[in-house]
């Protein structure tokens, strides 16, 4: 049964159980719960109509709070490291690895034999893998404010301090540390404020198969490992792999408009 059903039957359920209940003591029960239980059954077999109707709304919100991206039936997972996911089609294990590509230079500032021998390379490091993958570019947004708001804290405390030991006529080794300090925190504060809110990722993603868990891993990392030294060797650039935060990163907007369900542990 799709999740789509079980919540359905799951909330009409509820609503027949209090239909019955007040059809069974309704001669035992005062007036005023009689009226409650029966606006209450209303209420759930309304929400279980909108549940039904709606499905693509109330998955996703139930999907967010539970951690899980609701969909299709398919069913994801991270592994114990964190850095790969899995899943179960059938009896066959499936286990994917996100590789991030470290670009320091932009292809709209190449020249045009520069741009000529990009796409040569991306040719050829495409057909250096005999497995199929997944080339992406997504861009993440990066929320500043908690940090900012964090740092300014720290900032303050620190400038605080540093004016408190002045009027005490602290030691200079003091007033000196909790100078350093004040500087310190302005200097992150400076740079937190001077990183873009937005960065692009460009992600290879590379998907193997095991007859259990641990195989499909080790094989994804096996493939991914190769191909991180080719990608590498290639087209020049760092290749890391990502973590789980910044798979999650990846695979925001599936939390919004969910294509498959991932369980985060």
């Amino acid at each position: 049964m799709q999740t789509r059903e079980l919540l359905f039957y799951s909330i009409l359920g509820v609503s027949f159980l209090l239909s019955f209940f007040v059809i069974g003591f309704i001669l035992y029960l005062p007036n005023f719960i009689k009226f409650i239980l029966i606006f209450l059954s209303g209420v759930f077999a309304y929400f279980a109509y909108f549940s039904f109707k709606f499905d693509y709304i109330t998955l996703a919100l139930l999907s967010q709070k539970s951690k899980k991206i609701k969909t299709g039936g398919q069913r994801y997972w991270f592994s114990p490291t964190g850095d790969v996911l899995v899943t179960k089609i059938g009896n066959t294990f499936y286990a994917s690895v996100f590789l991030r590509l470290h670009y320091y230079s932009s292809y709209t500032e190449k020249t045009d034999e520069e741009k000529v021998e990009f796409v040569r390379l991306w040719e050829r490091a495409i057909g250096s893998s005999e497995q199929p993958i997944n080339f992406s570019s997504i861009v993440v947004y990066i929320n500043r404010e908690a940090y900012i708001s964090a740092i300014n804290e720290k900032l303050l405390k620190a400038q605080s301090e540093y004016e408190e030991a002045k009027q005490k006529e602290a030691k200079g080794e003091e007033i000196e540390r909790l100078r350093g300090e004040v500087a310190m925190w302005k200097n992150i504060l400076d740079h937190i404020k001077a990183t873009p809110s937005r960065n692009q990722l460009s992600v290879v993603i590379v998907t193997q198969k095991g007859e259990n868990e641990e195989a499909a891993i080790a094989n994804a990392k096996t493939v991914s490992s190769n191909l991180a030294l080719n990608l590498s060797a290639i087209l020049g650039v760092e290749v890391t792999q990502l973590n789980q935060h910044e798979i999650e990163a990846c695979i925001e907007a599936e939390k919004i408009m969910p294509s498959s369900e991932v369980v985060l542990k």
